[in-house]
Protein backbone atom coordinates (compact mmCIF):
# COMPACT_ATOMS: atom_id res chain seq x y z
CA UNK A 1 0.00 0.00 0.00
CA UNK A 2 1.61 3.42 -1.03
CA UNK A 3 2.68 6.09 1.58
CA UNK A 4 0.03 8.85 1.91
CA UNK A 5 2.24 11.03 4.16
CA UNK A 6 4.76 13.42 3.03
CA UNK A 7 7.08 11.31 1.32
CA UNK A 8 4.97 9.02 -0.95
CA UNK A 9 1.72 9.41 -3.34
CA UNK A 10 -0.16 7.28 -5.74
CA UNK A 11 0.74 9.91 -8.20
CA UNK A 12 4.65 9.81 -7.95
CA UNK A 13 5.25 6.34 -7.03
CA UNK A 14 5.56 3.96 -10.37
CA UNK A 15 6.21 0.89 -8.73
CA UNK A 16 9.34 0.18 -10.33
CA UNK A 17 11.83 -1.29 -6.82
CA UNK A 18 14.33 -2.80 -9.54
CA UNK A 19 15.30 0.65 -10.95
CA UNK A 20 18.90 1.72 -10.49
CA UNK A 21 20.82 4.76 -11.89
CA UNK A 22 23.74 3.93 -14.33
CA UNK A 23 26.51 5.16 -13.62
CA UNK A 24 28.70 3.88 -16.08
CA UNK A 25 31.02 6.21 -18.09
CA UNK A 26 31.48 5.71 -22.15
CA UNK A 27 35.41 6.84 -23.68
CA UNK A 28 34.24 8.99 -26.75
CA UNK A 29 37.31 7.91 -28.21
CA UNK A 30 36.79 4.19 -28.64
CA UNK A 31 33.27 3.78 -27.68
CA UNK A 32 34.77 1.53 -24.48
CA UNK A 33 32.06 0.87 -21.53
CA UNK A 34 33.03 1.63 -18.10
CA UNK A 35 31.02 0.24 -15.53
CA UNK A 36 32.52 -1.94 -12.77
CA UNK A 37 33.25 1.26 -10.04
CA UNK A 38 31.37 1.67 -7.13
CA UNK A 39 29.96 4.79 -8.36
CA UNK A 40 30.14 7.17 -11.38
CA UNK A 41 32.62 9.01 -10.32
CA UNK A 42 35.03 5.86 -10.14
CA UNK A 43 33.65 4.79 -13.66
CA UNK A 44 34.66 8.13 -15.00
CA UNK A 45 38.18 8.49 -13.39
CA UNK A 46 38.89 5.18 -14.90
CA UNK A 47 37.71 6.30 -18.40
CA UNK A 48 39.74 9.40 -18.50
CA UNK A 49 42.58 7.18 -17.54
CA UNK A 50 42.57 5.10 -20.42
CA UNK A 51 41.45 7.81 -22.79
CA UNK A 52 44.86 9.40 -22.39
CA UNK A 53 46.23 6.34 -24.09
CA UNK A 54 44.59 6.90 -27.32
CA UNK A 55 46.89 10.21 -27.90
CA UNK A 56 50.27 11.16 -27.77
CA UNK A 57 51.68 14.88 -26.99
CA UNK A 58 54.05 16.33 -29.31
CA UNK A 59 57.39 16.96 -27.78
CA UNK A 60 58.13 20.62 -28.81
CA UNK A 61 54.67 22.03 -27.07
CA UNK A 62 52.67 22.88 -30.14
CA UNK A 63 49.83 21.40 -29.11
CA UNK A 64 49.18 19.08 -31.66
CA UNK A 65 48.15 15.49 -29.56
CA UNK A 66 48.06 12.53 -32.19
CA UNK A 67 45.45 10.43 -31.83
CA UNK A 68 45.06 6.96 -32.61
CA UNK A 69 41.33 5.01 -31.94
CA UNK A 70 43.21 1.58 -31.42
CA UNK A 71 45.79 3.58 -28.94
CA UNK A 72 48.75 1.90 -31.27
CA UNK A 73 51.65 3.26 -29.20
CA UNK A 74 53.88 2.01 -32.42
CA UNK A 75 51.26 3.81 -34.80
CA UNK A 76 51.39 7.28 -32.83
CA UNK A 77 55.13 7.16 -32.51
CA UNK A 78 55.08 7.25 -36.42
CA UNK A 79 52.54 9.57 -36.96
CA UNK A 80 54.42 11.87 -34.25
CA UNK A 81 57.72 11.73 -36.31
CA UNK A 82 55.87 12.64 -39.14
CA UNK A 83 54.42 15.36 -37.60
CA UNK A 84 57.77 16.96 -36.26
CA UNK A 85 59.27 16.25 -39.95
CA UNK A 86 56.41 18.41 -41.36
CA UNK A 87 55.51 21.15 -38.50
CA UNK A 88 58.83 21.65 -36.98
CA UNK A 89 61.90 20.70 -39.76
CA UNK A 90 64.19 17.73 -40.10
CA UNK A 91 64.98 17.18 -36.55
CA UNK A 92 67.83 13.88 -37.68
CA UNK A 93 71.79 14.50 -36.86
CA UNK A 94 73.81 12.84 -39.62
CA UNK A 95 77.64 11.75 -38.72
CA UNK A 96 79.85 13.87 -40.82
CA UNK A 97 82.54 11.20 -40.79
CA UNK A 98 80.76 7.82 -41.82
CA UNK A 99 77.30 9.86 -43.09
CA UNK A 100 75.25 7.50 -40.06
CA UNK A 101 71.96 9.21 -39.89
CA UNK A 102 70.66 9.56 -35.96
CA UNK A 103 66.57 10.18 -36.08
CA UNK A 104 64.77 8.11 -33.27
CA UNK A 105 65.11 10.86 -30.85
CA UNK A 106 62.00 13.11 -30.35
CA UNK A 107 63.62 16.12 -30.72
CA UNK A 108 67.22 17.42 -32.24
CA UNK A 109 68.63 17.71 -28.79
CA UNK A 110 68.40 13.64 -28.31
CA UNK A 111 69.62 13.33 -31.79
CA UNK A 112 72.49 15.20 -31.66
CA UNK A 113 73.15 13.60 -28.29
CA UNK A 114 73.10 9.78 -29.82
CA UNK A 115 75.32 11.22 -32.49
CA UNK A 116 77.86 12.79 -29.85
CA UNK A 117 78.08 9.26 -28.35
CA UNK A 118 78.50 7.83 -31.76
CA UNK A 119 81.45 10.17 -33.02
CA UNK A 120 83.55 8.45 -30.02
CA UNK A 121 84.26 5.39 -32.49
CA UNK A 122 86.17 7.97 -35.07
CA UNK A 123 88.47 9.46 -32.31
CA UNK A 124 91.68 7.60 -33.19
CA UNK A 125 93.48 5.76 -30.37
CA UNK A 126 96.16 8.57 -29.01
CA UNK A 127 95.41 8.85 -25.62
CA UNK A 128 98.31 7.33 -23.37
CA UNK A 129 97.63 5.62 -19.99
CA UNK A 130 98.96 7.87 -17.66
CA UNK A 131 100.70 5.24 -15.69
CA UNK A 132 101.65 2.52 -17.74
CA UNK A 133 102.34 4.38 -20.96
CA UNK A 134 100.38 2.34 -23.11
CA UNK A 135 98.76 4.18 -26.47
CA UNK A 136 95.21 2.48 -27.61
CA UNK A 137 92.91 4.99 -25.85
CA UNK A 138 90.43 7.58 -27.76
CA UNK A 139 90.00 9.38 -24.86
CA UNK A 140 91.49 10.45 -20.98
CA UNK A 141 88.44 9.06 -19.54
CA UNK A 142 89.06 5.60 -21.67
CA UNK A 143 92.60 5.85 -20.01
CA UNK A 144 91.18 6.39 -16.56
CA UNK A 145 88.69 3.70 -16.84
CA UNK A 146 91.32 1.04 -17.86
CA UNK A 147 93.47 1.87 -14.72
CA UNK A 148 90.35 2.15 -12.26
CA UNK A 149 89.49 -1.38 -13.70
CA UNK A 150 92.44 -3.01 -12.02
CA UNK A 151 93.99 -4.38 -15.60
CA UNK A 152 96.91 -1.90 -15.90
CA UNK A 153 99.93 -3.84 -15.84
CA UNK A 154 101.50 -1.13 -13.50
CA UNK A 155 98.51 -0.57 -11.10
CA UNK A 156 96.90 -4.09 -10.93
CA UNK A 157 94.01 -4.68 -8.68
CA UNK A 158 91.03 -2.40 -8.16
CA UNK A 159 91.97 -1.34 -5.11
CA UNK A 160 95.61 -0.81 -5.83
CA UNK A 161 94.03 1.16 -8.89
CA UNK A 162 92.30 3.53 -6.42
CA UNK A 163 94.99 4.25 -4.21
CA UNK A 164 97.29 5.04 -7.38
CA UNK A 165 94.97 7.34 -9.19
CA UNK A 166 94.03 9.26 -5.98
CA UNK A 167 97.82 9.28 -5.00
CA UNK A 168 98.62 10.62 -9.15
CA UNK A 169 96.30 13.43 -8.64
CA UNK A 170 96.96 14.35 -5.30
CA UNK A 171 101.26 15.03 -6.25
CA UNK A 172 100.08 16.69 -9.63
CA UNK A 173 99.88 20.73 -8.98
CA UNK A 174 97.73 20.98 -12.12
CA UNK A 175 95.36 18.58 -10.86
CA UNK A 176 95.23 18.87 -7.34
CA UNK A 177 92.20 21.44 -7.97
CA UNK A 178 89.89 18.13 -8.99
CA UNK A 179 90.01 16.65 -4.94
CA UNK A 180 87.47 17.20 -2.62
CA UNK A 181 89.69 17.68 0.09
CA UNK A 182 93.36 18.39 -0.09
CA UNK A 183 95.11 15.12 1.12
CA UNK A 184 98.19 15.31 3.98
CA UNK A 185 100.78 13.19 1.93
CA UNK A 186 103.65 11.60 3.38
CA UNK A 187 106.79 12.15 1.93
CA UNK A 188 107.50 7.72 1.61
CA UNK A 189 103.89 7.43 -0.25
CA UNK A 190 104.65 5.68 -3.08
CA UNK A 191 103.35 6.28 -7.01
CA UNK A 192 100.66 3.30 -5.64
CA UNK A 193 99.60 6.18 -3.05
CA UNK A 194 99.54 5.26 0.62
CA UNK A 195 96.54 6.14 3.35
CA UNK A 196 93.41 5.76 2.93
CA UNK A 197 91.12 6.81 -0.09
CA UNK A 198 87.87 9.32 0.96
CA UNK A 199 84.62 7.59 -0.20
CA UNK A 200 83.89 10.64 -2.42
CA UNK A 201 87.20 12.19 -3.44
CA UNK A 202 86.90 13.83 -6.40
CA UNK A 203 85.02 17.02 -7.00
CA UNK A 204 83.86 18.53 -10.08
CA UNK A 205 85.56 22.12 -10.46
CA UNK A 206 82.66 23.69 -11.77
CA UNK A 207 79.80 22.72 -10.22
CA UNK A 208 81.34 21.22 -6.68
CA UNK A 209 79.76 17.68 -6.96
CA UNK A 210 81.68 15.06 -5.45
CA UNK A 211 82.43 11.50 -7.37
CA UNK A 212 83.53 8.21 -5.80
CA UNK A 213 85.68 7.88 -8.90
CA UNK A 214 88.12 9.57 -11.13
CA UNK A 215 86.47 8.85 -14.40
CA UNK A 216 82.56 9.13 -12.95
CA UNK A 217 83.80 12.86 -12.63
CA UNK A 218 85.44 13.57 -16.12
CA UNK A 219 82.83 11.72 -17.40
CA UNK A 220 80.31 14.46 -15.58
CA UNK A 221 82.95 17.16 -16.69
CA UNK A 222 82.56 16.33 -20.64
CA UNK A 223 78.34 15.75 -20.74
CA UNK A 224 77.95 18.84 -18.43
CA UNK A 225 80.64 21.27 -18.38
CA UNK A 226 82.15 22.47 -22.36
CA UNK A 227 85.34 23.62 -21.04
CA UNK A 228 85.95 20.20 -19.59
CA UNK A 229 87.21 18.72 -22.65
CA UNK A 230 90.24 21.46 -23.41
CA UNK A 231 90.82 20.36 -19.31
CA UNK A 232 91.41 16.83 -20.02
CA UNK A 233 93.93 16.97 -22.96
CA UNK A 234 96.33 19.20 -20.78
CA UNK A 235 95.65 16.05 -17.55
CA UNK A 236 96.25 13.25 -20.17
CA UNK A 237 99.50 15.13 -21.11
CA UNK A 238 101.08 15.46 -17.20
Amino acid sequence: MPYHGDSFSEESYDGDDDHEEDVSAVCSACERVFERGDNWRANNHNMEQHRQTHFMACPWDCGEDIFDRQANKFAMRAALQRHIAEVHGNTSATCPTCQAVFDKGPNRRANENSLKEHMQVHEPRSVCCPLCGEQRFRSPINAVQHVESGSCPSCPGREAARRGIYSFIARNQVTQQMLATQPQLHHSSSRRGGGEVPEQPYQCTSCARTFASLSAMLQHQASKHRHAVAYLGRLAIG
